[in-house]
């Protein structure tokens, strides 16, 4: 899923991806796979795999996913947790 202009809502990927791009403007609790920011974003970011915000993302959220970059010149402003996705099994 490509974002390239305004989303509000919910939005769960299951198991895609999401891209944002530069123009774009997300307001919305993200689940997928992987998740690339290069817009902004407005919600809380969960991934499986992996969250990216390249150098002109702009993040006000939380983020929790395995793997997480937030590049040089990025924006962020929430919390990160970094931990395996859950496997069905108890713990």
């Amino acid at each position: 899923l490509v974002i390239e202009g305004k989303v509000e809502g919910t939005i769960n990927q299951g198991k895609c991806c999401l891209t944002v791009r530069p123009k774009g403007q997300l307001v919305a609790d993200v689940n997928a796979t992987k998740i690339f920011i290069e817009g902004r974003v407005t919600g809380d970011l969960q991934a499986t795999v992996s969250v990216t915000v390249r150098e002109s993302g702009v993040v006000e959220g939380n983020i929790v996913a395995p793997k997480v970059a937030i590049n040089e010149g990025a924006t962020f402003n929430g919390s990160i947790e970094m931990r395996a996705p859950k496997t069905g099994q108890a713990d």
